[in-house]
């Protein structure tokens, strides 16, 4: 089974910094957050999926799976086509804008917050 630490381990170097400053990003502003490897990369729970670093060849992607729902972030997130998911792209540490991280994550964990207790209904 892969973890996160090997992941970090087989990404290109420049990129860690940048991975480590948004994983902590998400953990320290979701203290529930659960962090775990599926479809090969980094997902991160919060009553469901809600969202993954994927590092690529030239950036890293924050993606949340819910995207689509994040109305007042569309204009910051790309959706590349995609129904679902919503991203954000950074190719350096200092293009981190953290503030507007938790903004996107404290939407993103609401909705799968009313999302789980409707569904428990």
């Amino acid at each position: 089974m892969k973890t996160v630490d090997k992941y970090i381990d087989q990404i290109n170097p420049d990129f860690i910094p940048v991975f480590f400053k948004i994983r902590s990003i998400l953990i320290n502003t979701l203290p529930g957050i659960k962090e775990k490897i599926s479809y090969g990369i980094p997902f991160y729970y919060y009553c469901g999926p809600l969202c993954y670093i994927n590092v690529r060849k030239n950036f890293i992607d924050l993606g949340f799976t819910k995207g689509y729902a994040l109305i007042k972030r569309l204009n910051t997130l790309d959706m590349k086509n995609r129904k679902q998911v919503a991203s954000m792209k950074f190719y350096r540490e200092k293009e981190i804008n953290e503030n507007l991280i938790k903004e996107v994550l404290i939407e993103a964990a609401s909705i799968n917050e009313f999302q789980s207790l409707t569904k428990k209904r």
